[in-house]
């Protein structure tokens, strides 16, 4: 056909009168028998997409743009038979439109493989088949061809189609896109509420934004380009609202994300990967390698970067949680980020390897293997301190909270008392609350164990097709077996204590009420766990165990809360239990006070659910400090006597309450040395479980403080003291801790220190002091300068007077150290420090002829002829 021919083509009428017809004709084919689509459907992963006028678009009204257009030609049986693109004059029949043709012909969603594509451009046509991609000579009559073709799936034809899939992702961002947005709401479909009525995770009409994490999100993942980013967290404080919200978030914005709640994972990472993009998979060890090429190659030729999302990776077994560990090495690079969300208390069996070694994850995101610990024991604590690609998730803030009381209050038409109310910052709490007051008004106070049990009873109501099952029998017999042999429990074992016949299925009605949901290992075994983690707890903890009724009775609890901690269901129930407000005043009353216990992992999650209770319920009650101190100065655990100090300094706002439990001050004296031998197992350093004990001294220093504010307290008058202890150890944790603590009194006593020559202030006992002067430096630096907003030396250098004094002061102290210490970690900062303070105070002598500039570095000292 002729150019001008060609130009003048308007509509489908056109092209297909003047195009597709004669040319079909020419090759024999019966046009009575035909039918010539202009618009068709081809599969992209889960994802159907509409082509239409050469475009493909999961909206039909998009734009047509080149090629001119895709023709699907079927006969009168419905067998696809030819895909024919007509492009515009000039435009080359190349590679590339021969592949887009054949995929096209391999991703038809209705039917066969179309078994041959026709590229036409007016000028000349070329002819393929779509099955072996070989050019078809002029003399092979296609209408004969096509009559002998037979049309049906073979495992060839999967192939084809997998490839036919990778080859179209690759094509355009678009269709990247498309495929990335189908699997991620797939895969997010037992997660995402349609309307504020389902009981599903994720609604996003009641999102609350929280922008912290969303800038620290954003800026790992497309600022500093992170290849592995982590969450963290309490459990159900909105990781996974957190995550759904920020994959939509990018897909939206056009950048492409898959998504996998862990739950749903039953093998391995790149198993679900070659599922999704229908690749195949053996298992074998070079088809990992080869997968990850296949994802890498996709993305290169796109031109993008994809991040992987994994919400809830606590919710795996060790070994599966260890071959994602495993397939994330293998992933991620320049082009694939990988952001994981887990509960703080799983980081130990998450961050480490079988070897007790910092796993991939852990390593890409700059953690060591003892940092594990810390995360664990206080998450917030491990995100100021450290320079770790981790982000906490943490309760709503003060902002956020009333945002989402104005959310859901909204939402549920519900009131809230505005002076009596005592408002949570809870949000599962919060969110059960609401929906139980729909229409209504909020009590006071929200008791957390009263709200479950109501939410519990109206989805028991709710559930639809269980009349004849005793529900509240059902739960508590599953959760006693997930206390006896954890959770998720396989459909078996449920089918045996429900005395269930295992040849049918568990009724739906437990699933669509969001009471229960199931799971798939990688032996494609059926399981079966509570929904939210929260109910499970609860129905363990008070329904399957009766815990509270034992305690209101003054049972001894030894054996059952051992018993419970040997799974992790039944250690997150403990977890929850122990940290309820009424459950804890009954701890209080036992006869003796709260107990201890003899297994460790017990006394671990007592004093951890003390803590959170503390924290979360701002009261204190005078039993629980007092079993915190006799913890700390007396557990054989050091895990278990870190928890302590952290409780201890939490709940003594003020000096007469440790005080009032402690009796003398000699007994603090000697809780405070009996801390410092945590730091033999697990140093009092940033990256270790030992920065909680340094988090929860300077807590003590400051409430402790006097009351003319030179720095000093109680607790440093002690920790000086041990300084000069007759055992090497205590005195350099007790520098250690000082300098992190109390720095100016720690710089003021060790410049004392070097001015009487102590004997402890000798070349080879330098590592005393090492940390100590580190930490020192660290917070006075801080301190003048600041990090997120200006520190005190911009204030101190718009008056000379002050400048002079702080000059006067910093230089006795600082000075003498950064002489006898120079080269050691710290006295830099030192050093810039009294330059900083001195500036201009050489050249203004004669306006403060009292202050006279002090060269530290020239400094001369009373023995330093006789060696440092």
């Amino acid at each position: 056909m002729r150019e001008v021919e060609m130009q003048a083509l308007r509509s489908e009428d056109d092209i297909r009168a003047k195009v597709v017809v004669p040319w079909l004709l020419a090759h024999g084919f019966p046009i009575a028998a035909l039918s010539i689509e202009f618009s068709f459907r081809i599969r992209l992963g889960r994802s159907v997409l509409g082509v239409s006028g050469g475009a493909t678009s999961r909206h039909q009204s998009k734009a047509i743009h080149s090629p001119r257009a895709d023709v699907l030609v079927r006969n009168d049986r419905g067998d696809n038979l030819l895909i024919v693109e007509v492009k515009a004059p000039g435009e080359p029949l190349d590679d590339r439109a021969r592949d887009q043709g054949i995929s096209y012909a391999r991703c038809i969603a209705e039917g066969n493989i179309a078994p041959y594509v026709v590229l036409t451009n007016g000028e000349s046509t070329r002819v393929f088949d779509s099955i072996s991609r070989l050019e078809l000579g002029r003399d092979v009559r296609l209408s004969d061809a096509c009559s002998s073709r037979t049309f049906y799936v073979t495992p060839d034809e999967l192939s084809l189609r997998a490839e036919a899939l990778e080859a179209l992702i690759s094509f355009s961002p678009e269709n990247l896109m498309a495929f990335c947005d189908a699997q991620a709401r797939f895969r997010m479909k037992p997660l995402l509420g349609e309307g504020v009525d389902s009981d599903k995770k994720f609604i996003p009409e009641l999102f609350v934004e929280r922008e912290d994490i969303a800038f620290r999100l954003a800026d790992a993942l497309d600022v500093k380009g992170h290849r592995v980013t982590l969450l963290t967290g309490h459990p159900q404080v909105g990781k996974t609202n957190v995550v759904c919200h920020a994959v939509l978030n990018r897909l939206a914005a056009g950048q492409p994300c898959l998504f996998y709640p862990a739950m749903g994972l039953q093998k391995s990472l790149l198993a679900e990967l070659a599922h999704d993009f229908e690749w195949e998979f053996s298992g074998a060890s070079d088809t990992y390698s080869q997968l990850a090429r296949k994802l890498n190659n996709v993305l290169q030729r796109a031109n993008k970067r994809l991040t992987i999302f994994i919400d809830g990776l606590n919710e795996t077994s060790v070994q599966l949680a260890r071959a994602i560990d495993a397939d994330c090495s293998r992933v991620s690079g320049d082009r694939v980020q990988i952001v994981i969300s887990f509960t703080h208390s799983s980081a130990p069996r998450i961050l480490r390897d079988a070897g007790g070694n910092s796993s991939y994850l852990a390593e890409e995101a700059g953690i060591s293997a003892h940092g594990a610990n810390l995360i664990a024991l206080d998450p917030e604590a491990a995100v100021r301190t450290n320079d770790w690609n981790l982000i906490h998730v943490s309760r709503y803030s003060p902002e956020e909270r009333d945002r989402a009381y104005e959310v859901y209050a909204s939402a549920y038409r519900v009131t809230v008392p505005k002076k009596s109310h005592k408002k949570t910052r809870d949000p599962y709490v919060l969110g059960i609350a609401m929906r139980e007051y729909r229409g209504g008004q909020l009590p006071d106070s929200l008791d957390e164990p009263s709200l479950l049990r109501r939410f519990l009873d109206s989805k028991m109501g709710r559930a639809v097709g269980l009349e004849e099952y005793n529900i509240p029998l059902c739960l508590r017999e599953l959760g006693r077996e997930m206390i006896r042999a954890g959770a998720p429990v396989p459909i078996e074992a449920l089918c045996r204590i429900w005395s269930h016949p295992i040849a049918q299925k568990i009724p739906s009605g437990f699933f669509e009420s969001a009471l229960l949901m199931t799971e798939v290992d990688a032996h494609g075994q059926l399981s079966v766990d509570f929904y939210y983690g929260r109910e499970r707890d609860y129905v363990i903890a008070c329904m399957a165990q009766e815990w509270p009724e034992k305690l209101r009775a003054h049972d001894d609890m030894e054996a059952e809360f051992s018993a419970s901690v040997a799974t992790c269901a039944g250690s997150d129930a403990l977890a929850w239990f122990l940290r309820q407000p009424a459950h804890v005043e009954m701890l209080a009353a036992l006869p003796g006070g709260v107990p201890i216990y003899s297994d460790p992992r017990v006394r671990r999650t007592l004093l951890s659910s003390l803590c959170e209770y503390t924290s979360t319920q701002g009261v204190e009650v005078r039993e629980v400090l007092r079993f915190a101190v006799t913890s700390a100065m007396n557990d054989p655990d050091n895990l278990a006597r870190i928890e302590a100090v952290k409780l201890v300094a939490m709940a003594s706002d003020e000096p007469n309450d440790l005080a009032s439990v402690l009796g003398h001050d000699s007994s603090l004296s000697d809780l405070i040395e009996a801390i410092l031998g945590i730091g033999e197992e697990f140093p009092f350093k940033a990256e270790d479980a030992g920065q909680v004990v340094l988090d929860a001294l300077r807590t003590l220093h400051w409430d402790f403080g006097d009351s003319d504010d030179d720095g000093t307290s109680l607790i440093s008058h002690i920790l000086i003291g041990l300084s000069e202890h007759p055992a090497a150890n205590v005195r350099k944790e007790a520098n250690t801790c000082l300098g992190y603590a109390a720095p100016f009194a720690f710089v003021q006593s060790l410049a004392e220190k070097i001015a009487r020559q102590s004997e402890h202030i000798r070349q080879d006992n330098f590592g005393e002091f090492a940390e100590g002067i580190r930490n020192a430096a660290g917070e006075l630096s801080e301190s003048y300068y600041g990090s997120m907003c200006p520190g005190a030396l911009e204030a101190i250098l718009e008056n000379p007077d002050y400048q002079a004094d702080e000059y006067l002061k910093m230089s006795r102290a600082l000075g003498p150290i950064i002489a006898v210490f120079g080269g050691i970690d710290g006295t830099d900062t030192f050093q810039s420090i009294l330059e900083d303070l001195g500036r201009g105070l050489s050249e203004a002598t004669d306006a403060a002829p009292n202050v006279s500039y002090v060269d530290t570095r020239t400094l001369p000292l009373r023995f330093e002829d006789e060696g440092k």
